[in-house]
């Protein structure tokens, strides 16, 4: 069976022809930048979103979270700025992130507040859509400096992992990845650049429209 790709867009990614990247072999959907924080909306995510739609592309959204600001209220923000375009699948970006002081963000907590952070992005969600099952984009190096001790089993698992190996390395507890960002940057038709490839893990369950 040929692998089931996922290209993770925002603005930076430029102005992309949908109709082009969906000829790519193998690329089923996109993965499109919805909001960051609380306030910012990215400029380019609702044509992202209706390009991909358009073009018969899985069109999947996510949040990029910063962690000295509520999680609850960025929540509801992407809540309210991405399902009106009706994503397949809701996501969120935890990844390193300098704070307004400059300083690393995520290394200013403690495992314990960690955990309420990630909890309270969890519950948000819920509260909207008691059966969706988000995903938590997460590093593996990310997780292995700075999220030892969280629990992860609310979430559906997005990993990214350059190691090059056949399948990606997990969080301490986690068996099953849903998505992998390899860390290969391929040639997309109809986008100006390499771009991250995501590959499904086909023994996953591919969710519908929330």
């Amino acid at each position: 069976m040929a692998r089931r790709l996922i290209v993770d867009v925002s603005h930076n990614n430029g102005k992309v022809n949908w109709l082009k990247a969906s000829d790519t072999p193998d690329l089923v959907g996109a993965m499109v930048k919805a909001t960051q924080g609380d306030s910012f909306t990215d400029p380019m995510f609702v044509t992202n979103m209706e390009g991909a739609i358009q073009a018969s592309l899985s069109a999947g959204a996510y949040a990029y979270a910063e962690p000295w600001k509520d999680p609850g209220s960025q929540m509801r923000h992407f809540i309210d700025v991405a399902v009106p375009h009706n994503p397949t699948k809701l996501a969120v970006d935890f990844e390193w992130t300098n704070g307004p002081d400059g300083r690393e963000a995520w290394h200013l907590l403690t495992t314990a507040q960690k955990q309420a952070f990630f909890d309270a992005c969890r519950d948000e969600i819920a509260k909207r859509f008691p059966e969706c099952r988000p995903k938590a984009y997460i590093p593996w190096e990310f997780w292995n400096e700075e999220l030892r001790g969280v629990d992860l089993s609310r979430w559906d698992l997005w990993i990214a992992d350059a190691s090059k190996r056949t399948a990606p390395r997990l969080p301490d507890g986690v068996t099953v990845w849903d998505m992998w960002q390899t860390g290969t940057r391929d040639w997309v038709d109809g986008m100006p650049g390499p771009e991250d490839m995501n590959v499904l893990n086909d023994a996953a369950v591919v969710a519908e429209a929330l």
